[in-house]
């Protein structure tokens, strides 16, 4: 399927696989090959058993080419709807994906719902909350703990 999804001949607009299992390794492949992809607007890979090493620091960094995730988040152009929701992520590969959210002015709906995100990768969801101005639809639903820290930001702002 990545190499696929490399092809520029490639039209699809919509790919929902979610729910197969691909694991980590399989969804950076994915991810990796999404990086150039200039036709997926809607991306759903839900529920994929990703784990809590996917898009982390410790565990997915690919050498110099950073992680496949966070390279995706910042490359790809085309993407406005990005479901990573039941994947096991936690609060480090939440943090990877906030900070690289920073830096995407597409995506327009992010779905992070159940997750393990928790207080830990807080501070990183406020800065993506404060300087990207582009996603109108954000689900974090579902988290093993709350997140306190974010509620006491949005409170005060």
């Amino acid at each position: 399927m990545a190499k696929s999804m490399r092809d520029v001949q490639l039209t699809w607009r919509y790919v929902d696989i979610s729910g197969n299992e691909m694991g980590r390794y399989g969804l950076n492949e994915i991810f990796w090959a999404l990086r150039q992809n200039r036709s997926i607007r809607v991306f759903h890979c839900g529920d994929n058993k990703a784990g809590p090493a996917f898009a982390s620091n410790e565990y997915d960094t690919l050498l110099k080419h950073g992680i496949a995730l966070a390279r995706c988040l910042t490359s790809n152009v085309i993407i406005r709807d990005l479901d990573l929701s039941y994947n096991g992520i936690d609060s480090d590969g939440g943090s990877v994906i906030f900070n690289a959210m920073v830096d995407n002015f597409v995506i327009r709906r992010l779905i992070l719902r159940g997750n393990r995100l928790d207080d830990d990768c807080s501070d990183a969801l406020c800065e993506f909350i404060r300087l990207n101005n582009v996603v109108d639809y954000l689900d974090l639903g579902a988290f093993t703990h709350s997140l306190t820290h974010l509620l006491t930001y949005l409170l005060t702002r």
